[in-house]
């Protein structure tokens, strides 16, 4: 399926409640691997996201999840749902998306009383590494209704999003 690709983020209170956000991704490994860049968007606000969030808590799930959806020609498609953290997480921190904090609180690791992030939009997670893995292997990597050109241009904006080269990773990247 072609189209616009986007990660519905949730998480799902053991009280019965839920949190959604989203993720607009632009470019992934070959054969649909991992995100390699990605922004915080509104898509979370969209009518099917609401719906998807009525299956699970008809099920009682509980817990993070994330569902992998495809827009296109005004159609939304699921491709997959996954209950468990993602690659992309460090955008939901970036973000100020509350579902770590969530989690953290229905577990007992936090109180109620921490402050709640807040949440931004157009907010950039990059893995440069993921580009570098494909090419190594011959793999093409996929633009979602963004391409190579304009990637480019937008490099160093990317760059200072990369994942690895946060004070808190480089020591990874190296």
């Amino acid at each position: 399926v072609g189209g616009k690709s986007f990660y519905l983020l949730y998480y799902f209170n053991k009280n019965g409640s839920y949190q959604v956000f989203s993720q607009q991704n632009l470019i992934q490994q070959d054969k649909g691997l991992s995100i390699i860049a990605a922004q915080s968007s509104s898509f979370h606000t969209h009518e099917v996201a609401d719906a998807f969030a009525r299956i699970f808590l008809q099920k009682k799930y509980t817990g993070l999840l994330m569902i992998e959806v495809k827009e296109y020609q005004g159609k939304i498609y699921m491709i997959e749902a996954n209950p468990r953290i993602w690659g992309p997480s460090q955008l939901v921190i970036d973000a100020g998306m509350n579902l770590f904090h969530h989690f953290a609180f229905d577990y007992g690791l936090i109180n109620n009383d921490t402050k709640l992030p807040i949440y931004k939009t157009d907010i950039k997670y990059f893995w440069s590494a993921g580009i570098v893995e494909d090419r190594q292997k011959g793999n093409t990597i996929a633009f979602h209704q963004y391409d190579a050109s304009l990637f480019f241009d937008e490099y160093h904006r990317w760059i200072s999003s990369d994942i690895y080269l946060r004070e808190d990773t480089i020591n990874l990247f190296n």
